[in-house]
C-alpha cells in the first residue's frame, strides 16, 4: 500500500528556503523536486502538495499537474482549508493507508490530526529519512536526570512531604 502525503507546499516552501522564488513557476519546480527526493527513499508513497493562491494568484487557482509520485493543486484560498477538505472528504486515508499531513502550521496540524490523519513536521519529511528511523535517532541518547531541569538527585517521598514545603 503507497502511503500518501498532503503538503503544505508553502508552508513548506517557506521553512526549507530561507528566500524562495519569486516566480510561482520556479518555487513550484524546487518543491516538486525536494517532494520528489524525499519519496525516492520511501518507497511506495506519493504525495499531494497544495498550493495557496492569493487574491493575485486567482488565475492558478483550481490549477494542477503531476511529476512521478508528486502531484499539486492550486487551492481557491487557503492551502490549509483545501487540505483539511480533502483528509475530511477521504476519512483521513487513501487506498486502505493513512493520509499524512505535513506541514509546521500548529492550527492545520490539529484540524487533522482531530480528523484522524497523522501529521509531520516540514524538515523531518524533507529529511528524506525512513520515518521510524528518523524518531529512533532523535530520541537517542543519554537519560535525562533531574540535575537536566536544575533539581538535586535527592529522593522525595511524596506520599511524606507536603508538596508546599518542598
Amino acid at each position: 500500500m503507497a502511503r500518501t502525503y498532503l503538503v503544505d507546499a508553502h508552508n513548506a516552501l517557506y521553512r526549507l528556503v530561507p528566500t524562495p522564488p519569486e516566480n510561482a513557476d520556479a518555487a513550484r519546480r524546487l518543491i516538486v523536486d525536494r517532494a520528489k527526493a524525499s519519496l525516492a527513499v520511501r518507497g511506495e508513497a506519493r504525495a499531494h502538495l497544495v498550493f495557496d493562491t492569493t487574491p493575485l494568484g486567482r488565475q492558478r487557482a483550481g490549477t494542477h499537474g503531476r511529476d512521478g509520485g508528486v502531484s499539486w493543486s492550486y487551492a481557491d484560498g487557503s492551502a490549509d482549508d483545501e487540505i483539511v477538505r480533502l483528509v475530511r472528504e477521504h476519512g483521513a486515508s487513501h487506498d486502505g493507508s493513512r493520509l499524512a499531513v505535513v506541514t509546521d502550521d500548529r492550527e492545520l496540524k490539529g484540524r487533522c490530526s482531530q480528523l484522524g490523519a497523522a501529521t509531520l513536521a516540514v524538515r523531518d519529511w524533507f529529511a528524506a529519512k525512513d520515518e521510524p528511523t528518523y524518531r529512533a535517532e532523535r530520541q537517542a541518547g543519554p537519560p535525562l536526570t533531574a540535575a537536566d531541569f536544575g533539581f538535586s538527585n535527592e529522593v522525595i517521598d511524596l506520599d511524606a512531604a507536603d508538596p508546599d514545603d518542598l
